[in-house]
Formats: C-alpha cells, structure tokens, sequence
C-alpha cells in the first residue's frame, strides 16, 4: 500500500498543516485483493517450513552425530633433572596410547587354528643314593654239585680297598671279619662280586665286608647284611661202576681209559694200584697218590715214574678209578681225606710184558 504525506514537498521541512492533513489513500490495485491473497500466502508459508521440518528430521534420523571422542589419556613425567623452568609434566603421545590400546583388545585371528597344548613328561622319580657303605643283601645261591655262590652289590664309595672277604660263623655268633674276628670263609679281589664255597650242615650267619688292610689293623669300609642260611646234609648219590679199561704196552707202559663221571659234586678222578692181582683200594683218610680235578680227563698212562711206583717188566698189577669230591656227607664209606668218594671203577689186572 502506498502512503504519501500531504501538504509537503518532497524532500523539505515539515509545516504545522503535516499533521492536521488526513492522509489520502492512493488509489491502486493491491488493496482491493488483499483478503483473498492473505490465506494463500500464509498456506505457502507453513508448506515450506513444513518441508525444511521433514528434511531436518529425516537427516537425523538417517544420520545420528558422532559422540565426541574422550579427550586421550594424559601421562605425567616426573622430571629428574634438567632445567627446573622446565614443565614436570608432559602428555603422553595420544597415537601410542592408541597403538598400544588396540594391540591389547585386538581379537585374535579367526581364520588360524590354535596349537595343541604338549602334554608334559612325567618327571622320572630319581632313584635312592645308595650308601657306600653298604654292599646290600647278601644272596646265596645252591648249585646242583651242592655248593653255594655267593653275590653282593659292588663297593660305590670313594675309599680304596685290598679284598672282599665272606666271613661265616655258627647261628647265633655273629659273623665279620674285621667286625668281629671271625674267620674268613673266601676272599676275592675287588672286581670280584661273588664267591662259590662249599659249606658243612648247620644254621649259619654270613656276610662280605670290603677291608683295607692298610699300614695298622685291617679295616672294613663297607659290608653286607648278615645272612642266616640253614645247610642241610648232603644226600650222597648211588656209587655206581666206572667202566675202565687197562691196557699192557711193549715199551712197558699200561694205558689206562674210563668212562665219564655224569652225577652230581664231581671233584676228582683217582687212580690207585696195586701188585698182584690183589684188589686196590683208597684207604680212609688217604688220598690217592694220582688224581685230577678236570671232568674231561678220562684217560692216563702209567709209565712207572709217578707216585704209584715203577713197572717191572714180567709182573703183574691191578687198577681202579674213583670219582670223588671235596664235599662232606654223612655216612658215606669209604672216604677219604680231600673229600667222599662218588663212584669207583672195576678192578682191572694187567700184566707188564
């Protein structure tokens, strides 16, 4: 609407009849459609702040704002030394923070496939020192000729020493050689861990001590437990005929051949002789003037330079073997001083050319 102010000049001062003049409608189009035009402007208007709305709303919804990010954590450093003006505290790189932040909650790989867990050995228990001192359990072992071997742990210990030495004593005397004066039944050097004796019937206690005779008294630096061993009495076998054979030679010679002694406790073979046709026999407590401790002697030749005496040619002597052993039994006859006789041949006589 166009308003203009009457009764001034354009541009000049205002005169008193400015205010008393009524103002005077221009004439013009607008003011007659002003009514109609008003609703449409306002509906415009609200269309357009209705549309700036939605695209408001729909852009936040589609797109929610970042939350701002935690200030980073700030170390602080003590200053040792250096310029006291100096700050005393510092911020720690906020990149490394985030560097090693993310290596910690890192999640582990998906696609790589865990290790199996090794199971550990079980730890092997360390067997018990054995004192040096002690040789262990002594162990008897009865053999089929009615001997007994004996076997003992080997000396460990640092000291030297001369000889085992296996002391016996009757049940209930205690044995040891050194320990109590006993006497000794064998003694071996010290490589050696066993001994075979023959033993008479009885209870017996035993046992091996390591001594060292050194410069004084001997002295056992170690020794086995005492053994009790019960000895029975020997059951003597059948005494059965070697078969034997005695044969005159032309140089004046007899040979002599018999058969293997196959039974238990062999010891020896003897050879006894005498003149005649007499028959020759090993007298008790006597042993024979010729024997041999080797299983696999089964022959000899008298040429009249051994213990039984020479040959005379034209005379006439008769032969026996015996198989005997230096084991005792009882009541075996006849015996003889190194031992009780097994078996015995035949008597054969031959006559000297």
């Amino acid at each position: 609407m166009d308003f203009r102010e009457q009764g001034s000049a354009s541009g000049g001062a205002r005169v008193e009849d400015d205010f008393v003049q009524p103002l005077k409608r221009m004439p013009g189009v607008s003011h007659r459609h002003l009514p109609a035009a008003l609703p449409l402007a306002i509906a415009g208007i609200m269309l357009v702040s209705a549309v700036a709305f939605g695209a408001t709303v729909a852009h936040n919804a589609a797109a929610p704002a970042a939350p701002a990010a935690p200030a980073a954590p700030t170390a602080t450093i003590n200053v040792i030394s250096g310029d006291p003006d100096e700050s005393t505290s510092a911020s720690a790189d906020p990149t490394a923070v985030a560097t090693q932040h993310d290596s910690d909650t890192s999640a582990p790989d998906p696609t790589s496939t865990p290790k199996p867990t090794a199971t550990p050995k079980p730890t092997k228990k360390p067997e018990p020192t054995r004192n040096p001192g002690d040789l262990g359990g002594l162990k008897a072992t009865k053999n089929s000729d009615g001997t007994y071997t004996f076997s003992w742990h080997a000396y460990t210990g640092s000291q030297a020493f001369d000889y085992y030495k296996l002391d016996g004593k009757l049940y209930p005397d205690k044995p040891g050689y050194v320990e109590n004066g006993g006497e000794y039944l064998a003694c071996v050097d010290p490589d050696t861990h066993s001994a075979t004796i023959t033993l008479d019937p009885g209870t017996w206690n035993l046992n091996v001590e390591a001594v060292e005779v050194g410069d004084s008294d001997p002295v056992a630096v170690a020794r086995t437990s005492v053994l009790k061993l019960n000895v029975a009495s020997n059951t003597a076998p059948e005494i059965k005929s070697l078969s034997l054979t005695a044969t005159a030679q032309d140089d004046g010679t007899v040979d002599l051949k018999w058969g293997k002694y196959t039974g238990l406790y062999f010891g020896y073979y003897g050879i006894v002789r005498a003149d005649g046709s007499e028959t020759p026999t090993l007298k008790v407590g006597t042993t024979p003037e010729v024997y041999f401790d080797s299983v696999g002697a089964t022959s000899w030749t008298d040429d009249g330079s051994s213990d039984l005496g020479s040959l005379e040619s034209g005379k006439t002597y008769t032969y026996r073997v015996y198989a005997f052993t230096s084991q005792t039994f009882g009541a075996v006859i006849p015996a003889c001083e190194v031992g009780t006789i097994l078996t015995v041949s035949d008597p054969k006589t031959v006559t000297i050319p």
